[in-house]
């Protein structure tokens, strides 16, 4: 029996919910690997060019629906084929792409970017297809009897346009390949630790609040009302109480004094402390830059090794290499969150907290940098088996394996020093 466009419209819900499930469970160490059942193959499955493949089928399908779904006459049968496609074909290899992205193979961040992409795709759909279902509703499924209105029109437009963006990015995902996404997110990254920085300099300590003097409350309110008390209790008195009175305002000026000085010595001191930082961040968010020039950008060839962690996967990159890109994510993600909380700490005047951030955000940085010190080899065949210019491997560039000495650990040892001597500068008092 043929499915009719309700039933097909509905079991494309289903399957996008089941396939949105399947990727928000996590992978377990425990669970046996995808590829793994691929290995008496001959031509194992390849995630990157499913995933970008799978990605631009669906982007043409949903324009074959949404064409169908608002222009006369309405046609079931020809949605109920495009629908099938996408049920029997296209989303099953999209969402295996993205499952075949294994940790071990991919890294983890890799792994989970492909799923949270691939979800996108299918949230984006199923909005698409709820729309398409109301409108189909409306005809009681006779297409002759459908009339779409103009709100329809352009929700079924917009939602196109996301499905259309969703499926651009997974194309240009699997383009740019482990490494690309890399360089990608320590760009994002070091855009995030710059924000941090410009606000810290605009920060002022001396435009903080945070006294009754400033207080609105006691300015309109608490002091009027005050100073009427005072005055009738002057009148009750008489000169021996205002004799009194003049004593404790003394006192009270005595008091305001010693406020004001703690209050002197805590901006210096919050001033001096965001100085510090400043000095500390400027070099430290030159390791981004660095890193994305020197280690994700360069292509060189693979070392002559014959040992099982330095053989590459499909995309190109050994398990050590893989491991190297693991290791060194965490610290370039952690960095702009150290940055914030440093710069949170001197917003609350918690010069101890920004103290220990601080100290932190050195030896995140010194991590990231001490993880990348060893140059990543492959990088030139990293993308051999995938769409786009670095998997057709682009004229002009050379393989750099071998050729001339490797600077970036020099460069390394000469910015950690930099950075030591700013944070030594600061336990002698000494400008850097």
């Amino acid at each position: 029996m043929s499915p009719t466009l309700p039933s097909i419209l509905e079991a494309t819900l289903i399957l996008s919910d089941q396939f949105n499930s399947t990727l928000s469970t996590p992978l377990t160490p425990a669970e046996p690997q995808p590829a793994s059942s691929t290995t008496n193959s001959s031509n194992p499955a390849a995630p990157l060019p499913l995933l970008s493949t799978s990605a631009a089928a669906l982007k043409a399908q949903t324009t074959k629906l949404s064409l169908l779904s608002i222009n006369t006459p309405f046609t079931p049968s020809a949605l109920i084929t495009v629908l099938s496609t996408v049920n029997e074909s296209v989303l099953p290899s999209l969402v295996t792409a993205a499952l075949l992205t294994i940790p071990a193979e991919y890294t983890r961040a890799f792994h989970a970017e492909a799923k949270l992409l691939v979800k996108d795709a299918l949230r984006e759909l199923g909005s698409l297809v709820g729309v398409v279902k109301v409108i189909a509703s409306g005809g009681a499924g006779s297409g002759d009897k459908v009339v779409v209105t103009e709100q329809q029109k352009v929700e079924v437009m917009a939602c196109t346009g996301r499905v259309w963006k969703a499926c651009e990015q997974l194309v240009s995902f699997a383009e740019e390949g482990v490494v690309g996404f890399v360089a990608a997110k320590a760009k994002q990254y070091l855009e995030l630790v710059r924000d941090g920085i410009r606000e810290l300099e605009e920060w002022d300590p001396e435009a903080e609040g945070g006294d009754d003097d400033d207080d609105p409350f006691w300015d309109d309110e608490a002091g009027d009302y005050g100073d009427e008390l005072i005055s009738e209790k002057s009148k009750e008195t008489g000169t021996a109480k205002g004799k009194e009175r003049a004593s404790y305002d003394d006192d009270d000026d005595d008091d305001d004094d010693e406020s004001n000085d703690n209050k002197d010595t805590t901006i210096a001191n919050l001033k001096s402390e965001k100085s510090h930082i400043l000095r500390l961040l400027n070099p430290i968010a030159q390791i981004y830059p660095a890193i994305i020039s020197q280690r994700l950008k360069k292509k060189t060839g693979f070392p002559p090794s014959t040992s099982k962690d330095q053989q590459p996967q499909q995309h190109g990159l050994s398990a050590s290499q893989i491991s190297q890109l693991d290791r060194l994510m965490p610290h370039l993600r952690e960095l702009p969150n150290l940055v914030d909380e440093a710069a949170g700490s001197l917003y609350d005047q918690d010069i101890d907290n920004a103290v220990m951030y601080t100290i932190q955000l050195r030896q995140c940085a010194f991590a990231a940098a001490e993880v990348a010190r060893l140059p990543l080899g492959g990088n030139t065949n990293a993308n051999a088996n995938m769409p786009g210019k670095e998997g057709r491997g682009e004229k002009g560039e050379k393989n750099l394996s071998g050729e001339g000495e490797d600077k970036f650990p020099k460069w390394v040892d000469t910015w950690m020093g930099v950075v030591e001597e700013i944070a030594r500068s600061k336990v002698k008092g000494e400008a850097p």
